[in-house]
């Protein structure tokens, strides 16, 4: 399982390697495990609510991937619909100078 092999497997061999190479280098890796090696330096990191007026819950951080689709769907959708109403403004300002 994950917990074992962060204990004492591939992922602990990973996150030993890791902490010590310097921060500059295998900045994308040292990221992407950011949460599980600030956790093993015993030290970890309040992250900031996603969404701010949702109660801070283990749900409601910037890495939860429905959160982030939640968003991404809700921009598509307010995008989609300034284009089709700025769509509407424009063709009826041509239809009105063609008149």
């Amino acid at each position: 399982s994950l917990v074992c092999r962060k204990k004492k497997g591939s992922v602990k061999a990973l996150l030993d390697e890791l902490d010590q190479q310097a921060p500059t280098e295998r900045t994308l890796e040292r990221w992407f495990f950011s949460d599980w090696i600030d956790a093993r330096s015993g030290s970890p990191q309040k992250k900031k609510a996603a969404i701010p007026f949702l109660p801070k819950a283990k749900f409601n951080s910037g890495d939860n991937p429905v959160i982030g689709a939640v968003a991404a769907i809700m921009f598509i959708g307010v995008l989609s619909c300034s284009v089709k109403e700025v769509a509407r403004v424009v063709m009826a300002a041509i239809s009105q100078h063609a008149q």
